[in-house]
């Protein structure tokens, strides 16, 4: 999630990607609280194989439904996100060197490392909280049996997955792009001497896992990050790029889109390689879909959704979706017809985003300078 800033454009063109890049911020930040909003009850024992497409009932497109918005168009949003970054670290780097590499890296130390630090902390203390109330006040216990060093960098949350992530979930993408930019030396000299082929190649490796499991380090952000890198460092204009095949990038990413629903990929953990087939060229549909809105709709980015993303990534697993589904419950009391639990999972995302959008608002009247702090001057 870059930092907002104002550009310098060297033509129209660039100016256009750049409105189309800010503006699919906010629908893709959607997206990814959709991740973490999957409704009830679980995914993971339904029998999507032997669902009978001609013959769907409610409680079938009700689950067919989650699937698709929590667990497959919704795998899009960071990949894009990672594109995105690796575009502007590298936006009008005419001369690269160590200066320039050590001013970037204490620039993002301020848009990405404070608020990473901040966010997770503010995770912590509501965990510990939540633990110390929980067990009656007992928090010491649970304290010394923390490994300090996971709660920033990767928690065991589940044993049985082999990615972890920090305390505050979410936030390993920032994790994951502080990597990315440390690397950014590597990352520059790689494209330049390889040209496109050596973007290839990471896909390659991203789409086969042909990659060591190290946490941080993942194949998926240091590729993503790499493709935007690959536009910027070439002077391409990324957006504009992209529309060539795009009609052929739509009927892949519609295909497989449906293969990964008839055989609910990312639930089944079958088929991992087309999945990751799916999400390449999931991002090149929505930067063409993107472009497409701007230019028939003429539809421009609102200051208050662009800037408040990263705000949006940062604060919506700190207990706001607890609060919501519950009071979303509340108010949809009937949980037992399918379309009342329908309404309930695709009001919930929304309703955490509003909360979101008025708690930044209502931080930036009252602490301008401290809301710039913890969202990196954004």
């Amino acid at each position: 999630m870059q930092e907002i800033r104002k550009r310098v454009f060297r033509n129209e063109e660039e100016r256009v990607q750049s409105e189309v890049l800010d503006w699919i911020r906010f629908p893709l930040i959607v997206m990814v609280v959709f991740i973490h909003c999957v409704g009830y009850p679980p995914l993971s024992g339904t029998d999507f194989l032997n669902m009978q497409i001609s013959h769907l009932s409610l409680t079938d497109v009700y689950l067919l439904t989650r699937l698709e918005f929590s667990f497959v168009l919704s795998e899009i949003a960071v990949p894009a996100f990672f594109v995105i970054s690796g575009y502007f670290f590298f936006y009008h780097t005419d001369e690269w060197n160590r200066q320039s590499y050590v001013e970037k890296i204490k620039r993002r130390w301020k848009t990405l490392g404070i608020p990473y630090l901040f966010w997770n902390f503010l995770k912590l203390f509501s965990v510990v909280l939540f633990a110390g109330w929980q067990s009656k006040g007992h928090i010491a216990p649970f304290l010394r049996e923390t490994n300090w060093w996971g709660l920033f960098w990767n928690c065991n949350l589940d044993p049985a997955r082999s990615q972890s992530y920090p305390c505050n979930v979410p936030l390993w993408y920032i994790r994951d792009l502080m990597v990315c930019c440390i690397l950014s030396f590597v990352i520059y000299q790689w494209i330049k001497r390889t040209k496109g082929y050596g973007v290839i190649l990471l896909g390659l490796c991203y789409v086969f896992d042909l990659w060591p499991d190290l946490y941080g380090f993942g194949t998926r952000g240091i590729f993503f990050f790499s493709v935007g890198a690959y536009f910027a460092i070439n002077k391409k204009n990324m957006v504009e790029t992209l529309r060539h095949g795009r009609k052929f990038a739509y009927i892949v990413f519609v295909v497989l889109m449906l293969l990964s629903l008839k055989y609910a990929l990312p639930i089944t953990g079958h088929y991992l390689m087309v999945y990751r087939v799916y999400v390449v060229f999931g991002v090149w549909a929505i930067f063409n879909l993107a472009y497409s809105f701007y230019r028939k709709i003429k539809i421009s980015s609102c200051p208050l959704l662009t800037e408040s993303v990263f705000f949006i990534l940062a604060v919506h697993t700190i207990g706001l979706i607890t609060v919501c589904n519950r009071l979303v419950a509340k108010v949809l009391a009937d949980d037992s017809p399918v379309f009342v639990l329908g309404i309930r999972y695709l009001i919930t995302p929304f309703l955490v985003v509003g909360v979101c959008l008025l708690l930044y608002v209502l931080i930036k009247k009252l602490f301008p300078r401290f809301l710039s702090v913890i969202t990196g001057g954004r």
